[in-house]
């Protein structure tokens, strides 16, 4: 049984283009290939774990022993390396064993990008040694660390025979991690320089007596797929980047094709480097990221509504429903509405309170689907924006929120919408139930 664990996404492409992968199609695959699991390490980007726990939802009932597992390749380099000219950014992946050490894997992410800068062309995020320190200190062992593909530290370790830099990076890892959770890494391809490299990953293993796995480090999914990987990396490329060398077997491939790639190793070797994906599939529990939608609400002051709009309640539901709303966020956006219409002297026709009532309307369905009232959201920006006024001017910015009536009455913006034509759902609308007309928002339909 074997278990996918270094694996790339679409995702990776927020940093730099890097696969073609897409989630669902990766999950299927492995499952056609007999897999229990497979582990999202994406370059320095944690984006498409919500995606892969999301689909791992799906296949769970076929498919309850599959193992959706999270984890991250990064960039690890000492400290006093950071923006030198020729720093080398050595690729480490980490997998999250429980929700502990995946909020580790996210503290050390958030460090990596807050230090991001621009070198060769590239977003450099580097995650410095001393950072597992800060971020992990004793609580220990939630993490699982690999020594990664050719380009790690102990892959340039081996090539300048540096004993010293292995010994360090060996002790580090355990000593951070401890010696159950760090594994060595060897991976599916014949290249002289992989086959060379792999076999001193074997013979390290047999010496320090540390498990070895063996992973694909997924780009793209089919073996056919290599000429639309080139062209997609290349495409925003003014010299190409050269990609069969490294990037001929990135694919996913069944056990068989693994074994026979690496018939170069020992075939006892090769097959305890697949059963020792299972150590690591045991190791990972099950954990929730997901959490629902959580809409701030500002403090409130007291209020009183005028009901100045009471001649509307009868022709227009939502607006007499946010009258008599049972969130007082509803109704204070209301008292706003109000408010805006007589400081600006608004003269409020059918066709002003038709709109009126249809944003009211979005903001309704949308509170009835997260069970929290979206109108806060619209009076916390009208906070922010008044506060924003009392110490400075507020320059022109990009966005849809003028698209709305009520932005404008209650003064997050300062264009009305209804001369220009803007269409309200340009900022917000019911796009889960694209079907629903203006009128049938009205109507209270869902």
């Amino acid at each position: 049984m074997y278990c996918s664990l270094h694996n790339h996404t679409m995702y990776s492409n927020l940093k730099l283009l890097d696969s073609i992968n897409r989630i669902p199609e990766m999950v299927n695959k492995a499952i056609e290939y007999g897999f229990n699991g497979l582990a999202i390490t994406d370059h320095e980007i944690l984006s498409g774990h919500v995606e892969a726990l999301d689909y791992g939802d799906k296949i769970r009932e076929k498919n309850p022993n599959f193992k959706i597992i999270l984890g991250n390749e990064i960039y690890l380099i000492k400290e006093e390396e950071y923006k030198k000219p020729n720093t080398r950014f050595w690729h480490f992946l980490l997998i999250a064993k429980d929700l502990v050490g995946y909020m580790q894997i996210r503290k050390l992410s958030s460090l990596a990008w807050d230090r991001m800068y621009v070198s060769k062309g590239q977003k450099r995020t580097p995650t410095f040694y001393e950072d597992f320190e800060k971020v992990i200190g004793e609580d220990k062992g939630h993490i699982i660390m690999s020594t990664a593909c050719l380009g790690s530290y102990l892959n340039d370790c081996f090539i300048r025979q540096d004993i010293e830099g292995i010994q360090f990076y060996i002790n580090w890892m355990g000593k951070i991690a401890g010696k159950e959770n760090i594994f060595l890494e060897i991976q599916d391809s014949d290249t002289i320089e992989q086959q060379n490299y792999n076999k001193f990953v074997l013979k390290l293993s047999k010496r320090l007596n540390i498990k070895v796995i063996v992973t694909q480090d997924a780009h793209y999914l089919n073996k056919e797929d290599l000429l639309i990987e080139k062209t997609f990396l290349n495409s925003k490329q003014e010299k190409d980047r050269e990609v069969e060398s490294f990037y001929q077997y990135t694919y996913m491939k069944p056990e068989s094709e693994i074994k026979r790639i690496l018939n170069y190793l020992p075939e006892e070797d090769v097959q305890q480097a697949i059963d020792n994906t299972q150590i690591i599939y045991q190791m990972v529990q099950p954990f929730e990221l997901r959490k629902d939608t959580i809409i701030p609400q500002r403090k409130l002051p007291a209020f009183q509504l005028k009901h100045s709009l009471k001649e509307w309640y009868e022709q227009e539901k939502n607006i007499k429903s946010f009258a008599e709303s049972s969130w007082d966020q509803d109704r204070f956006l209301l008292y706003l509405i109000e408010q805006g219409i007589e400081a600006k002297k608004f003269k409020v026709t059918k066709l002003e309170a038709d709109r009126i009532d249809i944003e009211l309307g979005v903001l309704k369905y949308i509170t009835e689907r997260v069970h929290q009232p979206m109108s806060a959201y619209l009076n916390l920006v009208q906070e922010i924006i008044n506060l924003m006024w009392e110490v400075s001017f507020i320059g022109v910015s990009r966005g849809s929120a003028m698209s709305f009536l009520i932005n404008y009455l209650i003064g997050i913006v300062q264009v009305n919408p209804i001369p220009y034509d803007v269409p309200y759902w340009r900022f917000m609308n019911t796009a889960s139930v694209p079907t629903l007309t203006p009128e049938e928002i009205k109507a209270g339909k869902k």
